[in-house]
């Protein structure tokens, strides 16, 4: 230990408790008393009576000089308080058991009490564990570290003699295990100081036995902190007397039977000489040499109100040369010289209070801390304590009263300026502060120091006004502009606030206004008018969000909280940024809606349908209130209800025009922007129909077109809008179908399908599609040429998912044969094109029939030209431009065909139907002969092609079974075919006309014959299984 003290020489005992409780514990607020005391049968016999308010307190005559119990550390602590306080009487507060050695202010936590540590100027407390182990073990020899093992100034186990008169020293009340309590009930522990001459190497009893005492001791176990106790006690053996034994786990809110206290004290000096010094417990040390100085140096604050007498346990430096001082001067003090202004040292001798001064005002504040300077003159360094009274009760004890963070400052030689906090909550007014400079530091308030000096200083507290002043209300921008008064959108560059008036709440003043643009915190580098001026213009460089920022400040320097306005300013006018394009176009229905973007979000006041304008065809179309403007998104605009005024063919421009448009701000726009689309209802139709063969040369097909019958590129142009279209062809080789649109068309392979009798449908070649988007002609190849005679069905598709034009207006194509001329159609979209034409080859004639009479004029024209008398194109069979036998050849071939009964049918939509194998037998000229029909339909809406064209032309069975049912038939049908030969080039489908005719009659004229029942079988299965 470094410094001196003084330690309780007993326990404290139950009657000097009780007076403590009689003192302070008439409501007993922190329960100092516990009921165990009285009623428990190891209690110490302290009993209460009365109600709260009214409490007293007495102790059984037997127990008043045993120690007390059942305290804990906190009741421990308060009696330090108490009598650190000078043993006050009244309520328990900062005056008596709530401040003083502890600051506790009512702590009763085992948190908050484990937190409470000893204060500097602290003249009673509940010992330290390091004092406690000092007093009761050190030999005080002088020799750091010599210590006995027990606190009866011995190194052997005590003994337990109640007669020291017989056995002297080494004695104390613990529990023996051979032999028990020393004491039984009902006392259990000794009066203090029993064993008088087992006293401790500095003459302290019972610290080893009969009572543990509390300390400030600290020991951490299991993450948890405990209070320590130290002795043992009468109910625990030896070794727990021992300086190596220290107890834990003990919370300091706990109470126990056998836990007690002893308190240590700072040490008195009096002055009796220049080299005598006379300590408290009567040690008188004579001969100190002082130096020059023998005498100290004492303060001057008043008393009792602060500690500066002597007996008041003053404060005081010895004197020694040397030593660090305050300032240049230093007087001898017999005692300290209170004075109400704290100026009894300066009027005493020489005024030497010159080492510390307050240069500037000291401001306090009732919410938030503040910061203090003092001027301090150490002309040899040193460490400085010091204290100022902040809550002006007298003493320098609450922990923020020790200013510099509460340790000692280290100064240097000469004269520094020091900061130092002040807390919130300080009072304002006269206090005093006290500054000791000594060589060693961490000195308290009070108390004497073995050097340095002591300075007194009375100083004042101003309050600072703390009251921000009322927020200033921001009206308005007087300059709001554009289409409403108050959005806070403007195109004025300098515009004007307003505010409210802020009202003053703290007495200092109204002093103004700070107020700034896009800046939060307008004092930092805004303007400030006058408090007069509720109104400020500002200067705005950019367009764009901006704040206007405005805040009070009072006289007291306190500011308001800040009222901001944002606002945008505008001065760019709107434009037309584009049209959307209207799409489809070129399109077949009217158009309703039209986006239009802005380059920013306009007012729909003044955007109406005057600022749209629409042309078609070159001529105004007049829009009226129908049409309505309304915000999309962004800054895009729709606008709608054009129908009406869309719904015609023509090529029609948009405009919007931004001249008569404004925005938020009130700018006028400019510029403007279009969009233009064709809308075209006309549906396509069918303007000519072509057929060619791919052997045709050149010159036949140049011919064609300078005769005006057809085109070199796409063959003969069927003649329509008479009879001429059904006349027969009699060409060779047929195999390209070409048509014509009337405009430009979306038309696939898939959109055409040709049909006819002989062949139910045909199939095109691969690839073989083409389309002339310029002379809009789609050419169709088929895979075989029409070389047997048929009556042909050209299905161009009209209906939905079928052919249209660019704007898709389906193919307007309702024609009707020998009767309708180009283009198709009846002036109305949709509709298949189904157009009729016969071939039969070699019938030169076309009269339906290859007879030998087509020879004859084409014999008599043998070796003719196109563009020579008696050249025609129809005798030229083969389509090579001259007339030759091989034409006559070719009509050889084909005697006797015929255009097949019956007409080409456009598959019904949804039909699958499989045919299997029918035979037709008859008997002609004892040989049976049988037909076989194999072939099956698809399910498409059309005939599979490839199907169809699998049935049998002339198969051998086919010729068997052809004579067999004529000879059977022996019917007028079978009469017409005029010779063998005409019968053998009847193909199937033919023969199986004949049967249909049959089937339908009842009778014949050899009556219900067996072939016309087998016609009847036949065709009654073929119609099942056919769409003819």
């Amino acid at each position: 230990m470094d410094y001196i003290y003084n330690i309780g020489k007993y326990e404290v005992t139950a009657a000097q408790y009780t007076a403590f409780l009689n003192a302070v514990a008439d409501t007993d607020t922190y329960g100092l008393y516990s009921t165990n005391m009285w009623s428990n049968e190891d209690g110490c016999r302290i009993q209460r009576t009365g109600s709260a308010g009214n409490y007293e307190y007495t102790v059984a005559a037997d127990w008043a000089d045993r120690p007390v119990n059942y305290v804990s550390w906190g009741d421990a602590a308060r009696f330090a308080n108490w009598l650190h306080n000078g043993e006050p009487t009244g309520l328990q507060d900062l005056t008596t058991t709530e401040d003083g050695a502890y600051f506790l202010n009512g702590a009763t936590t085992d948190v908050a009490l484990m937190a409470v540590n000893r204060e500097p100027d602290w003249i009673w407390a509940v010992t330290s564990e390091d004092e406690w182990y000092k007093a009761a073990y050190h030999k005080n020899d002088g020799v750091t570290g010599n210590y006995f093992d027990y606190p009866t100034s011995s190194d052997s186990t005590p003994g337990r003699s109640m007669n020291e008169a017989t056995n002297p020293g080494n004695n104390a009340n613990y529990y023996h295990p051979d032999y028990g309590l020393l004491i039984g009930s009902p006392y259990y522990r000794t009066e203090v100081g029993e064993f008088e001459l087992s006293q401790s190497p500095y003459g302290t009893f019972d610290q080893g036995g009969n009572i543990w005492e509390w300390n400030e001791g600290i020991v951490t176990e299991d993450s948890t902190t405990y209070r320590n106790i130290r002795s043992g006690s009468y109910n625990n053996s030896a070794e727990y007397m021992q300086a190596e034994y220290r107890d834990s786990r003990c919370l300091p809110t706990l109470e126990n039977y056998y836990w007690g206290f002893r308190v240590a004290s700072v040490p008195a000096v009096t002055i009796n000489g220049a080299h005598t010094v006379t300590l408290n417990w009567s040690q008188v040390i004579e001969g100190i040499n002082f130096g020059n100085y023998a005498e100290i140096d004492f303060g001057d604050a008043p008393d009792p109100a602060y500690p500066t007498l002597a007996i008041n346990q003053g404060v005081g430096h010895l004197i020694v040369a040397d030593a660090p001082l305050l300032g240049s001067l230093l007087d001898v003090d017999p005692n300290g010289q209170p004075d109400p202004g704290g100026f009894g040292d300066d009027n005493d001798g020489t005024d030497d209070e010159d080492g510390v001064s307050f240069d500037s005002p000291l401001f306090v504040r009732q919410s938030t801390a503040g910061t203090g300077t003092v001027t301090v003159n150490a002309p040899r360094g040193g460490k400085l304590d010091a204290w100022i009274d902040f809550n002006q009760d007298g003493v320098w004890s609450h922990p923020t009263e020790h200013i510099f963070g509460g340790t000692s400052q280290t100064l240097v030689a000469g004269s520094q300026t020091l900061d130092f906090a002040i807390p919130a909550g300080a009072l304002d007014g006269a206090t005093f502060a006290r500054f000791r400079i000594s060589t060693a530091g961490s000195l308290p308030p009070t108390g004497i120091a073995p050097d340095g000096e002591v300075e007194d200083h009375r100083i004042t507290f101003t309050l600072v006004d703390e009251e921000p002043p009322t927020p200033p209300s921001i009206t308005g921008l007087s300059d709001d502009t554009g289409e409403s008064g108050s959005d806070e959108v403007t195109s004025d560059t300098t515009p004007t606030f307003h505010w409210t008036a802020s009202t003053d709440t703290g007495g200092s003043g109204l002093a103004g206004y700070w107020w700034s643009l896009d800046d939060p915190t307008p004092e930092s580098g805004g303007t400030f008018v006058p408090a007069t001026t509720l109104s400020a213009t500002a200067t705005v460089t950019a367009n764009g969000l901006h704040t206007f920022h405005v805040r009070a400040a009072d006289a007291a320097g306190n500011f308001s909280s800040v009222s901001s306005l944002p606002f945008t300013t505008d001065t760019v006018s709107p434009a037309v940024v584009n049209v959307v394009e209207i799409l489809p176009d070129p399109r077949n229905t009217a158009v309703s809606t039209v986006d239009v973007q802005m380059s920013e979000l306009v007012d729909l006041g003044t955007f109406t349908y005057a600022d749209v304008s629409l042309m078609r065809d070159g001529s105004p179309v007049m829009l009226d209130g129908s049409v309505a403007l309304a915000l999309l998104s962004g800054t895009t605009y729709r606008i709608s209800g054009l129908s009406a005024f869309t719904a015609s063919e023509g090529t029609y421009v948009l405009t919007v025009s931004a001249a008569a448009i404004s925005d938020h701000a009130g700018n006028t726009g400019a510029g403007l922007a279009s969009d233009q689309w064709t809308t075209d209802t006309t549906p396509p139709a069918v303007a000519n129909v072509w057929v060619r063969g791919d052997a045709w040369t050149t010159i036949f097909l140049t011919y064609l077109e300078t005769s005006g019958v057809g085109d070199d590129t796409y063959g003969y142009a069927v003649p329509v809008g008479s009879a001429d279209q059904l006349k027969t062809l009699p060409w060779f080789g047929i195999d390209t179908i070409s048509v014509q649109f009337s405009e430009d068309v979306n038309v696939v392979e898939g959109g055409l399908a040709l049909y006819g009798v002989t062949v139910p449908q045909y199939a095109f070649a691969a690839a073989s599609f083409s389309y002339d988007a310029t002379s809009y002609v789609a050419s169709w190849r088929l895979n075989q040429t029409i070389d047997e005679p048929d009556k042909l069905l050209i299905d161009l598709n009209g209906e939905t998912g079928g052919m249209t034009d660019k704007t898709g207006n389906l193919l307007d194509g309702e024609w009707i044969d020998g009767t309708s001329t180009y283009p198709s159609g009846n002036n109305t979209a949709g509709g298949d094109f189904l157009f009729r034409f016969n071939v039969v080859v070699g019938d030169a004639d076309r009269n339906t029939r290859t007879l030998t009479s087509d020879v004859t004029p084409i014999k008599q024209n043998l070796g003719k030209r196109t563009g020579q008398a008696g050249y025609s194109i129809f005798f030229d069979i083969n389509g090579d431009s001259r007339i030759l036998t091989s034409d006559v050849t070719r009509i050889k071939q084909h005697l006797g065909d015929r255009l097949p009964l019956g007409e080409p049918v456009v598959p019904q939509e949804g039909l699958a139907l499989t045919l299997g194998s029918l035979e037709a037998t008859g008997k002609s000229r004892s040989v049976q002969a049988t037909y076989p029909v194999e072939t099956t339909i698809s399910s498409a809406l059309r005939v599979d092609p490839a199907a169809a064209n699998t049935q049998p032309t002339r198969p051998e069975k086919s010729r068997q079974a052809s004579e067999a049912l004529f000879a059977e038939l022996g019917s007028a049908q079978a009469r017409d075919i005029s010779s063998t030969t005409d019968r053998l080039t009847m193909d199937a489908k033919t023969l199986f006309e004949i049967a249909q005719t049959l089937s339908r009659s009842n009778n014949t004229g050899n009556g219900k014959t067996r072939a016309a029942c087998l016609a009847e079988q036949v065709w009654a299965d073929l119609a099942r299984g056919f769409l003819r």
